[in-house]
Formats: C-alpha cells, structure tokens, sequence
C-alpha cells in the first residue's frame, strides 16, 4: 500500500509517500517501489520521496539485519538518503492488545497514580467529536508556540482536520477540563488499527495539575476499549542524547511505556537528475 501526494513547489514538483509504501515482504516492497517510479514520471516529478515505515510493525523494533535488507532494495532501484526527513524518523508505541493492568503497569507510577486521582484533582476527560471545539487545541498551541519559540500548524488546517476527522469517528479530541476551563487537549486519529497521536498543547498555568498526563493515559485506555492493536504517540527524538531539543517530550513520551520504533527515514529517487541535484545545491547554499 501507499499514498502518493504530487506536492507542488514554486519550482517543480515531487512526488512524496509519507510513512510508506507499506509492504509484507521484500518482493512486494520492491513492486510498490516500481508503481511509484511511474507515477513518479507520469506526473512529470523532478524526484520521488519515500518515508519507507519500520519493516517489523507497530509491536517491536526492527532488527539490523531487516532495516539494511530493506534499505538495500532501496539502494538497487537508486534511491539516495535525503537530506532531511519530513516525518520523525523514530516513535514510541504502545501494544494496545495487553490487558489494560499490564498496559499501566509498564507507565510509571506518577503516571499510574496521577490516573487514578484525575477526578480528585478536580478534573474531567471529554472526548470530543465535536469539530467546533478544535478551537480550544487551536488557542492551546498557538500559545505554546509563542512561549517556546517553534512554528505550530496553522488553524485552517486543523480545522479542516477536525472537520474530515472528528464526525465520522476517524478522528478524537481529548479535553481535559477543570469546571469550565480547558487545561489540555489532544487530538489522535485512527487508522489501520493504530491511534496516532498527532497534536496536544496544555495551559501551562495550570502545570501542576499534570492534566497532560491524565489525558493522555485515558486516551491510551480509550484506543484499547476500541479493539485498536497500537497506540504510535508519534515523534521523539532521534538519537538518546539528553541535550537534543526534543529530549524533554522524549522522556514525557517513555513515561507512558511501550518500546522505541525507528523507521527507514527519508530517501529520494531523482526523475530528472540535473534539475533534482540543482535543487539540492540550492539546498546546501540556503
């Protein structure tokens, strides 16, 4: 399987498979590969970009020996690392299929007791199918952004997120409230049987609430009750070294358990040579 977007750039255009293609064996992946090649050239793309997934699933961590066989085919059919990756090349899962006193007792016990007394903190957990209340993520993110200097995904976006998402079930926005007040919020999309956790922002005033923590254990709990295999709380950082900017969410993420997942990362597949190595010289200079 996979999903080819044509992404459209003031000069040329490329073809790109986000997390894919997704293939059982070697051979197969091999053969998506080839379709993507012509659909590659039959949209006149300057180059083709692949975010291959790991080879092993969602339940354990790719051994060395499965990566460098996959990121060998890639190789033969002329593939070159790119020089960045558009979606995080490792993330946390979660086996949703345990019982669910295994699935708490593999987070840690903050984790395990601030669960318990959410309602004693004097909060509440909503989720919401609502796409109207995607405004609270909206205000929630844009205030941390401010605060800790990074770029959050425009509003129309999420909205249009929200709205594609939330009515037909594919999508959930997790509130955690305090009266009237929301403190947190989350919003997981799932598909294929994983719950990808894809946004979340908190009030930071009331950080000592750890409303966070509560949401995002009940929306664990929540993926399990609804027969889902995996929880993917997507993106950390891609090496262990406590001074990467992404080491704080790092550590809050493998609070919750389960096992790092690394993926192939990002490889490109020049269709027009002379304009694909152009661009990226123009990429070195920048």
């Amino acid at each position: 399987m996979a999903q080819a977007i044509v992404e459209e750039r003031p000069v040329g255009r490329y073809l790109y498979c986000p997390y894919g293609p997704v293939a059982r064996d070697n051979e197969s992946f091999d053969a998506a590969l080839r379709w993507l090649f012509t659909q590659a050239r039959d949209t006149r793309s300057w180059f083709l970009r692949v975010e291959p997934p790991s080879p092993s699933g969602w339940f354990r961590q790719a051994t060395d020996k499965e990566i460098f066989r996959r990121r060998t085919v890639l190789q033969s059919r002329g593939f070159r690392r790119a020089a960045r990756a558009l979606q995080p090349l490792r993330t946390r899962c979660l086996d949703l299929t345990v019982d669910e006193p295994e699935l708490l007792r593999a987070m840690t016990g903050t984790n395990r007791t601030l669960h318990r007394s959410t309602a004693k903190r004097g909060l509440t957990i909503e989720a919401s199918h609502d796409p109207g209340d995607i405004h609270h993520l909206i205000s929630l993110l844009a205030s941390t952004a401010q605060r800790q200097d990074f770029r959050s995904r425009d509003s129309t976006h999420l909205r249009t997120l929200a709205e594609t998402t939330l009515p037909t079930g594919a999508g959930t926005l997790f509130l955690a409230r305090q009266g009237d007040q929301v403190l947190s919020a989350n919003l997981v999309i799932d598909d294929g049987g994983v719950r990808m956790f894809l946004h979340g922002a908190s009030d930071p005033a009331y950080r000592k609430l750890r409303a966070q923590q509560s949401l995002t254990v009940a929306a664990v709990l929540d993926g399990r009750e609804r027969k889902l295999e995996a929880a993917d709380l997507f993106g950390i950082a891609p090496n262990d070294d406590p001074g990467h900017p992404w080491a704080g969410f790092t550590k809050f993420k493998a609070s919750f358990g389960g096992h790092v997942l690394e993926h192939l990362g990002a490889w490109d597949l020049p269709i027009r040579p002379a304009a694909y190595h152009a661009l990226r010289a123009v990429q070195r200079i920048r």
